[in-house]
């Protein structure tokens, strides 16, 4: 046993005894933890009620002081911090918050002992102050792991609720007013807001529902629904509303600006529906302003646009491969673009060749896309890449 090991063994029976006459100062003690906690904010606002702080301050110091004189602190703590951890998780305190008001019973016991200390107890006192502070140190440890552990599970029983009242939207009684009010309580969101709505297919869609998951996990109100093989992401648009990290990644159907959380079922049955037109090279998330060409091609009766496409543009099929190509490509810059100059940029020639060439997709397919209604037909017919 070396000399400190022999110290602490000689001077152990004072410091016992020491300890012991602490428990006739629990009462004092704790109104010294109560004056403390007024500097603790979510305890001195009333999140924690008094009489609450006060039952587990007596508890957890009756408790520590019956530890420091016990061989086996485990069995005197039992549930205490346990159930004081889980409490503080429902109540709301902040982990921080928690551990530093546990931390407090120390300074409590510490300037107590020294007050009923003598001055011959001053050896005794340095030699055992780390027992202590491992005491408090394993119970505040204790506390903070049930803490985290309530935590964990009131987060996956606010998903589960979510997910129902998620689900309940997108159902028949979404529309209800009184039921819809409590969706938005739910889902943190204010019902007459307004909502952007996304959705996606295949690996887009499995990377849109971690994408919102992970936000949601962060703590951002945004959801994600599923609708058969479409993953359906939804989060009002706010001030304070950041769009998830990485969205820009995923090829996905987007409806902006979506007025009222009543709407967002309606936003998503149009989105879902449009997610068949997206192409491989699109890139990112599609607005229905870009995708409205193909969507009126894919909403019309397919072999009537099929028969139109044959009277019209398919007459481009006489011209050479290199000049449908020419021609297209320049006619689908002027309808991009809107003026002659800048097509002419866009596709790299003479102004005068892209008069040409608009003059040349009229004479074959009967389209002037200088005149507005012709042009929109043109956009159209020619929103699915052909004819190239």
């Amino acid at each position: 046993m070396d000399n400190r090991e022999e110290l602490r063994a000689r001077t152990r029976p004072r410091w016992s005894e020491l300890v012991r006459l602490l428990r006739g100062d629990v009462d004092g003690m704790l109104e010294t933890f109560v004056a403390a906690l007024a500097r603790n904010k979510p305890y001195a606002s009333g999140l924690v009620p008094e009489a609450d702080i006060r039952r587990s301050g007596i508890e957890s110091f009756s408790m520590l002081l019956e530890a420091l004189l016990a061989d086996d602190i485990g069995a005197v703590f039992a549930d205490v911090p346990g159930e004081l951890g889980r409490r503080r998780a429902r109540q709301g305190v902040p982990a921080e918050n928690l551990v530093s008001a546990v931390r407090e019973d120390f300074h409590v016991i510490w300037s107590t002992i020294l007050q009923r200390a003598g001055t011959d107890d001053m050896a005794t006192l340095a030699l055992h102050v780390d027992q202590l502070w491992r005491v408090v140190d394993e119970y505040a440890r204790q506390v903070q792991y049930s803490y985290l552990t309530e935590r964990a599970v009131m987060a996956r029983e606010e998903r589960s609720l979510q997910e129902r009242y998620v689900a309940t939207l997108f159902g028949q009684e979404g529309r209800l007013p009184e039921q819809l009010r409590q969706i938005g309580l739910s889902l943190r969101v204010d019902v007459d807001g307004r909502f952007r709505v996304y959705a996606a297919d295949g690996p887009d869609a499995d990377e849109l529902r971690r994408i919102v998951r992970e936000s949601a996990d962060a703590g951002r109100a945004c959801y994600v629904h599923d609708e058969g093989m479409t993953a359906i992401a939804f989060w009002q648009v706010g001030s304070k509303t950041a769009p998830p990290s990485g969205l820009e990644a995923v090829t996905c159907v987007e409806i902006n600006d979506v007025d009222g959380l009543a709407a967002v079922p309606v936003a998503a049955t149009t989105a879902s529906g449009l997610v068949s037109i997206l192409r491989p090279e699109d890139d990112g998330p599609q607005s229905l302003r870009a995708l409205w060409p193909r969507a009126a091609a894919h909403r019309l009766d397919a072999v009537a646009i099929d028969h139109l496409r044959a009277e019209t543009v398919g007459k481009l099929a006489t011209c050479t491969p290199h000049e449908r190509s020419r021609v297209v490509e320049t006619v689908q810059a002027y309808l991009q673009t809107g003026t002659v100059a800048a097509a002419a940029a866009r596709a790299y020639c003479h102004r005068n060749t892209v008069l040409a060439r608009l003059h040349r997709f009229a004479e074959l397919t009967g389209i002037d896309v200088t005149v507005p209604t012709e042009a929109a037909l043109a956009v159209v017919l020619l929103s699915d890449g052909s004819p190239s």
